[in-house]
């Protein structure tokens, strides 16, 4: 433990000691006796400081540990959320499972010989993990409202409204509240289906996105003297990606909306 971080308590209850034992030690008459109090009180507080730092650095290092275990764990979460979506067969599976390799490679690179490689890790990999997120995010609600669409079955719906359309045109009476409510219907879940290839397109943005920063980054620790060159096209591909992303939550947030509407 440095110096600058001992906790100031730790040196109260010594120098308590001390200040009693000076004190006692002034009051009694016999200079031996006075001197054995002293002596006393002295290994009393040097004991009670040994105590009190060993605690501290106790503290300490659990503090660290348990710092180090936070940090593990949230480095690990977005691939464990990844995963999750992985087991299901479906036309995403594979994207997913080729964002989750990639992910995991990039998330554990060992850049300890290669200054370059680690500095473009540090810089981008919050990126890495937004993207991890943000793979296992968007293919649970595609799936959830690919689900959503199916049980409303809008080709169905379609020929209700066309159904309805008919027998007003044959002058029944009536039926306009039941269209207008069927075509409004029938237009959210046009606007569902319209947005999954959206949110398709945003994951297989992540996935492209992902494996050109892999690929970067292997550029980077075979020519270290590229590193600028490689960052400033790190750079342009995450502005590029930006873009795709934006589109992606906008859809989803859309499809969200008709889903709680019901």
């Amino acid at each position: 433990m440095e110096w600058k971080k001992i906790p100031k308590d730790i040196y109260l209850a010594p120098a308590g000691i001390m200040a009693a034992a000076v004190v006692i030690a002034i009051g009694l008459e016999q200079p031996e006796l006075s001197l054995a109090v002293l002596i006393a009180g002295a290994a009393l507080a040097f004991w009670t400081a040994r105590i009190g730092l060993k605690k501290a650095v106790e503290k300490e290092a659990r503090s660290a540990e348990a710092t180090k275990t936070e940090a593990e764990a949230a480095e690990e979460e977005p691939l464990r959320k990844l995963k999750a979506e992985t087991g299901m067969a479906d036309e995403l599976t594979m994207q997913l499972r080729s964002i989750l390799d990639t992910g995991d490679r990039l998330v554990h690179y060992d850049a300890e010989n290669s200054p370059v490689v680690a500095e473009i890790l540090k810089a981008y990999s919050g990126f890495v993990r937004d993207y991890l997120e943000g793979a296992a995010d968007f293919a649970r609600k595609y799936r959830r409202a690919k689900a959503f669409i199916k049980t409303r079955d809008p080709n169905s719906l379609a020929l209700e409204v066309r159904t309805v359309e008919k027998r007003i045109a044959d002058g029944e009476k009536g039926l306009e509240k039941m269209l207008a409510e069927k075509k409004s219907t029938l237009h959210r879940l046009e606007g569902m289906a319209a947005n999954q290839p959206v949110i398709r397109n945003g994951i297989e943005t992540i996935q492209a996105t992902v494996e050109s920063l892999d690929a970067s980054i292997a550029e980077a620790e075979a020519d270290p003297g590229r590193q600028k060159e490689i960052m400033d096209q790190i750079q342009i591909t995450l502005s590029s990606t930006a873009t795709a992303i934006e589109k992606t939550l906008v859809a989803v947030s859309s499809n969200d909306q008709v889903i709680k509407q019901g």
